[in-house]
């Protein structure tokens, strides 16, 4: 049955490149069906799938994903670029690339290419890893490449098909930074929680837990995050408290300047 799934090979097991490999692997999708290639050689082994023992060697793949950091991406796909036409003394065909790397533009990874493999910028987040990700993907394959794309994103939360390139800062801002805003945000109410007298392990857990349910809401439940936000804050109680003093400490007016910075960080490295 795995051999009649599509290889994936992942450049780069880093921070995003681990997320995906583990984002598969708990889907599902059989290691033998999953390889690395890192400069660090043990990291493929582990997050437990093989060891690619070249560049090269990932061009056996149907779904390559280039994880490395934005400055090297374009070097690796003209890398790739370089090995694709031995594919032919083999009777392969080219794989569909995918970076995942912020700032770098479909131009500039079209131009590494150089028209021999399909390449698409994409912008994944580290939910991916619990298979409860997004992964943005720019609108330019055709449609048996967008339907590969689909299937094999599926497992990491599902694509989001972006027409307009321009969006990608947005997109980064919002959903790749966004894990860390709510990370921040959790700590900061289990420490305002042990402040209170909760134990630190039992306030950590509560905040989580809290964090969860919320989200579990806000992706289920019909209306819109303030409408959402009124149903729990009763008149003259315990939330509107909160709420007014978060407004009077600027919450809302810090999490508007954290997006847009980095959504400007963003389009800087473009």
């Amino acid at each position: 049955m795995s051999a009649e799934l599509p290889q994936i090979a992942v450049i780069g097991c880093g921070a995003m490149g681990g997320a995906m490999i583990r984002g598969w692997l708990a889907a599902g999708w059989p290691p033998d069906r999953l390889a690395g290639y890192d400069a660090r050689p043990e990291a493929p082994a582990a997050l437990g799938v093989q060891a690619l023992p070249s560049l090269e060697a990932s061009l056996d793949a149907a779904l390559v994903v280039v994880a490395v950091k934005p400055h090297a991406v374009c070097g690796v796909v003209s890398s790739l670029s370089a090995h694709v036409g031995r594919l032919a003394e083999r009777q392969k065909t080219a794989p569909l690339v995918a970076s995942v790397a912020a700032g770098v533009t479909q131009r500039r990874l079209e131009e590494a290419a150089e028209g021999r493999f399909r390449v698409v910028r994409t912008m994944p987040n580290l939910a991916v890893a619990s298979g409860e990700g997004m992964v943005a993907c720019a609108d330019v394959l055709v449609d048996d490449e967008r339907r590969l794309a689909d299937a094999l994103f599926a497992p990491l939360g599902g694509a989001l098909w972006l027409d307009n390139e321009d969006h990608f800062a947005a997109f980064t801002a919002l959903v790749g930074s966004g894990p860390a805003y709510l990370f921040v945000f959790a700590e900061a109410l289990a420490d305002a929680a042990v402040a209170e007298g909760l134990p630190r392990a039992l306030a950590a857990r509560c905040a989580a837990a809290m964090l969860r349910g919320a989200s579990a809401l806000l992706a289920t439940e019909a209306g819109s995050p303030a409408e959402l936000k009124d149903r729990v804050a009763s008149p003259s109680g315990t939330t509107i408290e909160g709420l007014l003093a978060l407004d009077a400490h600027g919450f809302r007016a810090a999490v508007h300047h954290a997006l847009r910075a980095a959504a400007r960080r963003s389009r800087e490295l473009s």
